[in-house]
């Protein structure tokens, strides 16, 4: 095999290596973000930073998961089909479209529109796993490259 074509197979191989570790760090980054907890209601109001808190499925199951602008999967589970067959350039975006969603994970400190009162800590579980995409990318690398 020439030089050139020897270059060719590299680059293909590594395209491929790069796409398998960004749709498993991908992977990852959803399943950290749908990681359960007890809700705070049976804890004694205790909880973990970046885990997503479960009193119902709800809002686990509002996960919606997109590609490059599409409409969308929802469920727990609907990042798989959104990151099988990535392509470099694709657009991921993972969102959750529970009306209380933002308020679980950024807190909530006031009077709501039915006037109860909240001192609710963010939980921060889209956040915290977001963070750590890089320790994904080098988890999964690592495991790449040793195959």
């Amino acid at each position: 095999m020439d030089f050139g074509t020897q270059l060719g197979v590299f680059r293909k191989k590594g395209i491929r290596n790069m796409r398998v570790v960004a749709a498993l760090a991908i992977r990852d980054v959803a399943e950290a973000m749908q990681t359960p907890q007890t809700s705070a209601k049976f804890t004694g109001g205790n909880f973990v930073v970046g885990k997503i808190p479960v009193l119902s499925s709800e809002l686990r199951e509002s996960l919606v998961s997109s590609k490059n602008g599409g409409s969308g999967l929802k469920g727990s589970t609907s990042y798989l089909a959104v990151t099988t067959d990535l392509q470099m350039g694709d657009i991921i975006r993972f969102m959750y479209d529970s009306e209380y969603g933002l308020r679980i994970e950024l807190g909530f400190r006031g009077t709501d529109s039915m006037g109860r009162t909240y001192r609710q800590a963010g939980r921060l579980f889209v956040t915290t796993a977001a963070k750590r995409f890089r320790e994904f990318l080098a988890i999964r690398a690592a495991e790449v490259n040793g195959r």
